[in-house]
């Protein structure tokens, strides 16, 4: 039996501190929304094909599950970019460490074992998820944002203990070596994420918002 994926252990969300310390003003989160949008339409893409990929797997209702999720956090994420003007139309500029993240998620899509994101979603899911409430916290008490604005956190930041243990089920016969393997990449993944958030708030405290809007 596979043992327990452990969690990662992430500092707390960067952009978040800055926010609550008020060294960063809303307008100045323009770069935020852009990447994030950039981030879920490339993880979409990926869950897309891990699921054509892993269709006859025992993990397919994982796959499929995960193509709901990114589909619907891409949605939720339409009031943010329309508060900063933002649109979809492709000009925007992105800054490449901070997309190494789906970057990777993409590199596990193409060529990945059925077993590479069901391992990197336990290992992330706790403290990712931590990342995005203490966001949504941070952004909500500026009082600058509806909460439908902010609901693409609000979404990522509340995980369910049952489909934790759903996924660590699914994942309990899982070969030694493709699990080493997985687990590698995992970590990979989660030194990426901390990158993103990282690389958030330089960009927002170089760059600031395009946007008029108000803070």
């Amino acid at each position: 039996m596979t043992p327990a994926i452990p969690s990662a252990t992430l500092i707390a969300n960067p952009l978040a501190t800055m926010i609550r310390a008020g060294d960063l003003t809303p307008e100045a989160l323009c770069p935020l929304p852009q990447h994030l949008d950039e981030l879920v339409s490339a993880n979409f893409a990926s869950a897309t094909l891990m699921l054509q990929r892993h269709r006859g797997s025992p993990l397919a209702s994982f796959y499929k599950g995960n193509v709901a999720v990114e589909q619907e956090a891409h949605q939720l994420l339409t009031p943010l970019l329309q508060a900063f003007k933002l649109t979809r139309d492709g000009s925007a500029s992105f800054d490449a460490l901070a997309l190494a993240y789906p970057g990777l998620i993409a590199r596990i899509a193409v060529s990945g074992t059925p077993w590479d994101y069901p391992v990197a979603f336990l290992h992330l899911c706790r403290p990712s998820t931590l990342n995005y409430l203490q966001l949504h916290e941070a952004l909500s008490a500026t009082g600058a944002f509806s909460e439908l604005e902010l609901e693409h956190f609000a979404f990522f930041g509340h995980i369910e203990d049952e489909e934790i243990a759903t996924v660590q089920q699914l994942v309990t016969d899982a070969p030694a070596d493709a699990l080493g393997r997985a687990y590698a990449l995992a970590q990979q993944l989660a030194t990426l994420e901390q990158v993103f958030w990282e690389r958030m708030v330089v960009l927002c405290t170089a760059k600031g918002a395009t946007s008029d809007r108000p803070s």
